[in-house]
Order: C-alpha cells, then structure tokens, then sequence
C-alpha cells in the first residue's frame, strides 16, 4: 500500500481550481469585452428620430430631445445610443416634462438604426379660472388635468371651473381624475336638463360643495363626495313639486340640494 501525502492532493485541488477559475474569469472578461463591442458598435447605433401624430410642436424640436437623451454613456462605458439601451423613460418623461401638451407619448424602436416617436396632444374640455372673471385660465383635459394657458376666449368656448388648484408650474391636477370626470359627466346631465339655460361656471369651494351657476340666473347646489346619479334623481323629483310646477327655474336664485329628501330654495324677489 502506498499513501499520497495529503498536503500534496490539496495542492493538486487548488491548482485545478485556479485553473478553472482562471478560465471562467477569462469567459466572463471576454464577455464583457463583447458586450461593451456591441454596446458600442455602429451597427445598432441610433441615427434616426422617426416622429409622427397630429401636434403643434415642431417635429425637429421632439428630435432634439431625443437626441440629447441619447447622448453620453451607461457608467461611461456603454452607449445610450444603442437601440437596446437607450433610455426609453426618461424620453417620455422629457417630452411630457417639456411639452405639457402632449397627452400621450409612445417610444419605441423602428429598426436597428431607428426611433419611432408617435406623439398626440391633449384636448382641451374646460378651463379652470382663479375667478370667475378672470383671463388668466389655464386649459382642463378630460381628467381635469390643468396642462396649459388658456388664449382668451370670446363667448363661452369652454365651461369654468373654480376651485383650489395647488401652485407650481404646469402640468397640475384639479380634483383627482376619477372625480372630475365624475363631476364633468353629471354637469353635462344637468345642462342637458335645464336647456335652453347654459351652465357657465363649475365652482368647488373648500368645503367641497358645489355650486354650478346658469345663464339663467340661478344656482344648483350639491356635495362633490355623493353619488351624481342620487344627486340628478332628486332634482328631477324636484322639479316635479310646488312650488317648481308653477315657475320658471329662472325664478328662483338657488336650488340646494346638499341634504337628502329635504331640497332648500330661493325664489328671487
């Protein structure tokens, strides 16, 4: 019988470890050389900024941000500008951040070479004033979203809206989007209703009541927080009743109708 020193296996171990290690290590190096090469390579290089969608900013200007986006490197060592790598959020972002117009921004790769940026605006529903009298108006999209200054109008282009909207620059929310497209789908019920009238101002105050005010005069008032459907069945039944059956809404300086099955009301003097 012949016995190995121990010491002697250990080493032998070691050294087929180093080995191994030493390959892997190579693998991994030549890896990542290959990698950062077609990180880098021109063959997947972003030379081309596709924009479509209908919109009011210049094509070159969107181009522009893209291409600034794209500039520079990943820790210095792979390129922003490979078509895998490059920064898809942060163009979105830019683009929204810059141009507040903009309701949606979709980014993707064309090609090899290209990016495609398909681009709509917003669409205006309302606007939101700090007074009813007031030019200084910014425009609402359909989520109450406040996105732009507002031209001046002549004649009643959009319905008002007044309430507390934080200070800051745009883009900013009035309400939440879930209430205001609440709120903006019942006001539109009522106008439907009371026609001829107009509704001309949408006003949510702090304690968020809300008092819609009509060409004809008079004012409807409700709470924001209840269901629009309760609150249009009990002015419906309203109208049913005395002293509504024998005048005109016109007559009247408000219809309150914050407090369940009792409706409160002012006839003008």
């Amino acid at each position: 019988m012949v016995r190995i020193a121990s010491s002697s296996i250990k080493q032998k171990r070691r050294k087929r470890l180093l080995i191994v290690a030493g390959i892997i290590f190579a693998i991994l190096v030549l890896l990542f050389l290959l990698c950062l090469w077609v990180a880098n390579t021109s063959l997947l290089r972003i030379t081309h900024v596709s924009v479509s969608g209908e919109n009011v900013i210049p094509q070159t200007s969107i181009e522009e941000v893209v291409r600034d986006d794209i500039v520079g490197s990943y820790a210095g060592l792979f390129s922003k500008a490979n078509i895998f790598l490059y920064p898809k959020k942060n163009i979105e972002e830019d683009l929204h951040r810059l141009y507040p117009t903009l309701g949606s921004v979709d980014v993707r790769a064309l090609d090899f070479h290209t990016v495609a940026i398909t681009v709509a605006e917003r669409t205006p529903s309302a606007l939101w004033c700090p007074s009813a009298d007031s030019t200084q108006c910014v425009l609402l999209d359909e989520s109450g979203l406040a996105y732009a200054h507002a031209p001046e109008y002549s004649g009643n282009v959009y319905r008002v809206y007044l309430g507390a909207l934080s200070d800051g620059p745009l883009p900013k929310q009035f309400l939440t989007p879930a209430t205001f497209h609440s709120l903006s789908a019942l006001v539109e019920t009522f106008a439907k209703k009371i026609a001829p009238a107009t509704i001309t101002t949408v006003t949510v105050d702090e304690h968020n009541d809300v008092r819609l005010s009509s060409s004809g005069g008079y004012e409807i008032v409700f709470a924001l927080g209840e269901s629009g459907g309760d609150i249009f069945q009990r002015f419906t039944l309203t109208l049913t009743a005395a002293p509504f059956t024998t005048h005109a809404l016109s007559e009247f300086d408000y219809i309150d109708l914050r407090f369940g099955d009792k409706v409160y009301y002012k006839l003008k003097n």
